[in-house]
């Protein structure tokens, strides 16, 4: 009976002591005060860029390498007289071998082919129309679309990311300063999804057109400047300290 007794009075200052350890844990709630900060830059493209192929065809691999370069030769002379400098231009893919496709049937001036790609980027717009047609007017073989971008892409996404920034801390001292809250402090900074940054291998996927003036012929624009959108939405989280 002693010992039953002796028992019950540990389980009572374990129970007692369990419960006092419990309580000193507990946390009291902060009081926060969570805000959004959301940019959307819209900024006209400033380079663009654009590829063609040609191809020479010839009776051995040196023949028809000589034939696509005198090709590319007079696309690149006809480019530099409308302003194009060789920094402009780079060649992206080169191939050489037999001409299984097209060979003729009673000669071998096509049993070896070679192509070549060249990739042109403007860093001045004006360029762009002129580059074009002397490109298209001179026997390629295909001809790409024209990629836009920004040149300094990651300048603008921070200018953004801080003006993002600057609005949310704006709307928490409003919230402050309307509801006579005395002080608050920032303890947490996160980037919300559905941020878009534009894509830096292919810009225009995230991009509206817009009329832009810096190319015409007669007077009537060829090409339409690409607006790239930077959107950049922040959630701050600030905690409100008496």
């Amino acid at each position: 009976m002693i010992l039953r007794n002796m028992i019950f009075i540990i389980a009572l200052f374990a129970i007692g002591l369990s419960n006092s350890n419990n309580n000193n844990d507990i946390v009291k709630p902060r009081d926060l005060i969570r805000v959004e900060g959301h940019i959307l830059a819209e900024v006209p493209a400033d380079f663009a860029s654009f590829d063609f192929t040609v191809t020479g065809t010839g009776k051995d691999l040196r023949t028809a390498v000589s034939a696509a370069k005198m090709k590319i030769k007079a696309i690149s002379s006809a480019l530099f007289e409308v302003g194009l400098e060789e920094n402009n231009l780079s060649t992206s893919h080169f191939y050489s071998g037999e001409n299984f496709e097209n060979k003729a049937f009673f000669s071998s001036n096509r049993d070896y082919v070679a192509s070549i790609k060249v990739i042109v980027q403007l860093y001045d717009l004006d360029l762009l129309e002129p580059a074009v047609l002397v490109v298209s007017e001179n026997d390629i073989d295909q001809l790409s679309d024209i990629s836009y971008k920004l040149k300094n892409i990651e300048k603008i996404k921070s200018d953004t990311y801080e003006k993002a920034v600057l609005k949310a801390k704006e709307k928490a001292l409003m919230i402050q300063r309307n509801l006579e809250i005395k002080n608050i402090r920032a303890i947490n900074v996160e980037e919300v999804a559905g941020s878009r940054y534009p894509n830096p291998f292919n810009a225009v996927q995230n991009s509206t057109v817009e009329y832009s003036p810096y190319s015409s012929i007669d007077g009537v624009p060829l090409f339409y400047a690409e607006t790239i959108k930077v959107s950049v939405r922040i959630r701050v989280t600030y905690e409100i300290t008496f």
